[in-house]
């Protein structure tokens, strides 16, 4: 188990007790010297990429603080049902990182505190416990290799937590779903999506205004003559722009608990064959969703291309894990 606190190093415990900062907490087994070496790298990985730096205390109190968490789950050899004699035995994994997965689901799913969440399970685990009603949505992996690539693509987007605290009365965030789409004749490697953000109010009071932008990188935008398009500040991305009185959304009130439907912003990007063949470094690039409303601190959910993609290649894991100068 290893948390990372944003700032200078300082004794763990006392920085841990007086310090505001918020937390990546990574959840990795330590029973063997390749788990240990794991967690490690993964630590580095993560100071490399956020800036946060590592140690190592109060589990309880650190998983609260948390703003992000990442869960690695590797084989810890076979259990069997005592009650049946035709069920096969079947491969367990950690019961220490079992447990900081049911607590990390107790803070988001009971005390609705916003938490990032990556997890990686071996291919040998079965699916049991609470991760089995779970929507954690693993990276199922075979070699340790494989959970740093991924993450060297997804710790970018988390640069951003640090600028987060715990929501006020005032919250709204933004909703980002997206699904594969066929492409126009078809015939071809490249993958088309189809993305629809919206609104969530997740505070504890109405709210009667919201905007909410969304800016893609132009390079995987797809079509053109978007109504909702405006001018970026940023070279080199595409913003749409939304409010509450568009003739498309039309709410005066947006109340606590509720979302507006999920395509008030849609658009089509794609992922070419040839950005991950020739430039998958383009998948680190982020997609950024505002939501602006009130007197609240504008809240940004942050997603890599790669994260909106359909899945890395093992061939393009490697690819990435070599431009981290990683073999």
């Amino acid at each position: 188990m290893v948390e990372l606190e944003h700032g200078a190093e300082q004794d763990a415990k006392q920085a841990l007790a007086t310090r505001n900062e918020p937390l990546v907490f990574i959840s990795c087994g330590q029973s063997t010297a390749d788990e240990r070496q794991l967690g490690r790298a993964i630590a580095q990985l993560v100071e490399q990429e956020t800036g946060w730096h590592a140690y190592t205390e109060n589990v309880l109190k650190a998983l609260h603080r948390a703003v992000a968490f990442i869960a690695i789950m590797h084989p810890r050899g076979n259990v069997s049902n005592p009650h049946s004699t035709t069920e096969a035995p079947w491969v367990r994994g950690s019961v220490w990182v079992e447990q900081e997965i049911a607590i990390a689901a107790f803070i988001t799913q009971a005390l609705r505190l916003p938490m990032e969440q990556r997890a990686y399970v071996h291919e040998s685990i079965r699916r049991e416990g609470l991760r089995d009603k779970l929507h954690m949505n693993p990276i199922v992996f075979r070699n340790d290799s494989e959970i740093l690539a991924d993450l060297s693509l997804v710790l970018p987007a988390w640069k951003a937590l640090g600028q987060h605290r715990r929501k006020g009365p005032l919250s709204l965030k933004a909703t980002l779903k997206h699904q594969r789409v066929p492409i126009p004749g078809g015939g071809t490697d490249d993958e088309r999506y189809l993305l629809m953000a919206g609104v969530e109010n997740d505070g504890l009071v109405d709210a009667t205004d919201f905007q909410l932008d969304v800016e893609l990188p132009s390079a995987f935008l797809d079509g053109g003559g978007h109504r909702l398009q405006v001018q970026s500040a940023n070279p080199g991305f595409i913003l749409f722009q939304i409010t509450n009185r568009d003739e498309a959304c039309k709410l005066a009130h947006l109340y606590p608990g509720t979302k507006t439907k999920d395509g008030l912003i849609s658009f089509h990007y794609a992922i070419t064959s040839a950005i991950r063949r020739q430039h998958p470094e383009l998948l680190r690039q982020q997609l950024t969703a505002t939501v602006f409303s009130g007197n609240m601190t504008p809240h940004k959910t942050v997603k890599t291309m790669a994260e909106l993609g359909s899945g890395i290649s093992q061939e393009l894991k490697d690819k990435m894990f070599k431009s981290l100068g990683k073999e």
